[in-house]
């Protein structure tokens, strides 16, 4: 997979205090660290009020990975839209809202 050019290749990364996803990013972080940041949060509250504990309760309500689900709650990956998507549909939420201003441009 071809690397992203300025950012780190973790958006764990750029953490300053705390630990993923319940952490402060360094001041400064790129528009695409914080928004990465806020889709994982919302996430892990998603999975949170349903009660699942599990990686792989989490995983199959959610239709990824495992691993996936790992990487996301750890930092370690970038997510993906395809991967956005299907979380949205199985959990019936919304993870990214268009409107959100991160810091880029409007």
């Amino acid at each position: 997979m071809p690397q992203r050019k300025d950012l780190e290749p973790r958006p764990r990364c750029y953490v300053s205090t705390g630990e993923w996803p319940d952490c402060r990013l360094v001041k400064g972080a790129p528009p695409e660290a914080v928004l990465v940041l806020k889709i994982c949060q919302s996430f892990k509250k998603a999975y949170e009020a349903r009660g699942l504990k599990t990686i792989r309760a989490i995983a199959n309500k959610a239709g990824i990975s495992e691993k996936t689900v790992y990487n996301l709650n750890h930092g370690e990956t970038w997510i993906t839209l395809p991967t956005i998507a299907r979380i949205e549909r199985n959990f019936k939420i919304k993870l990214w809202v268009p409107q959100q201003n991160v810091g880029g441009p409007s």
